[in-house]
């Protein structure tokens, strides 16, 4: 047998380049076929976040501070309908306290977010960062806002003369489910403008309705600054705390 008797196939190659388009036919390959650069720009858990275990504690915390807010208020709401909170000076005298007191820490942490050397009070650099004419100003508008709202007591106070307790009960639900539900809990700034006007107005008005069942002007008056304090300005400096933390 002569070297011209053995004869070898020789693999065939293809002509054109296998090309990774799902409707093209390509003749010169099988259907089966898989070439190797097939995964070569697979992306793995591109958009993936890795976190950390106490982070994960406490971003949950923020949503059930809120709910205890909430229950907070109602708690009050109670302990007035049931008259078992006899001295109502006593609750304006809390809420006033703790809007100076937030007001205050407030401040601190405004100058603490400038540069964390000035969080000392008895250092002469704290007090030059205090922004003076801004703080009097928010005095201004605060007693203002008070004075408005006291003014506004008796009309709240029969605000829902003609409608029935259940219903008031029920609404009031429904809109503190609402607070809850559109309440921002997010960590953007809180120069931010697209805070959750939703919430804080479904807040108010829920302590509007259940003021409406209390038998005198005070209390209506302190549970109405109860709600300001509780639904407006604790969140925003809740918020605050946040942003500075970075928790």
């Amino acid at each position: 047998m002569g070297p011209s008797d053995h004869v070898f196939d020789a693999p065939s190659i293809p002509k054109n380049p296998w090309k990774k388009l799902l409707y093209l036919r390509q003749e010169e390959y099988p259907d089966n076929y898989v070439d190797h650069s097939f995964l070569e720009k697979l992306q793995k858990n591109v958009n993936v976040r890795r976190y950390s275990y106490i982070p994960l504690i406490i971003y949950p915390c923020h949503l059930i501070i809120h709910a205890n807010i909430i229950l907070l208020f109602v708690g009050l709401f109670i302990f007035l309908y049931s008259e078992m909170i006899k001295n109502n000076l006593l609750l304006l005298f809390f809420n006033h306290g703790a809007a100076l007191a937030g007001f205050i820490f407030w401040s601190l942490l405004d100058v603490a977010s400038v540069s964390p050397a000035f969080t000392n009070i008895c250092s002469p650099s704290f007090w030059c960062h205090i922004n003076l004419v801004h703080s009097f100003n928010c005095f201004k508008r605060s007693f203002l806002f008070f004075f408005i709202l006291l003014g506004l007591s008796p009309i709240l106070k029969t605000l829902t003369k003609d409608t029935s307790c259940d219903t008031i009960w029920a609404v009031s639900t429904i809109l503190f489910l609402i607070n809850l539900g559109f309440h921002d809990h997010s960590f953007a700034s809180i120069d931010r403008k697209s805070e959750s006007m939703i919430a804080l107005n479904a807040g108010i008005f829920a302590s509007a309705l259940l003021a409406s069942r209390l038998k005198s002007n005070d209390q209506v008056f302190g549970l109405v600054s109860s709600a300001v304090l509780l639904f407006a300005l604790i969140p925003r400096l809740l918020r605050m705390v946040r942003v500075c933390y970075y928790f």
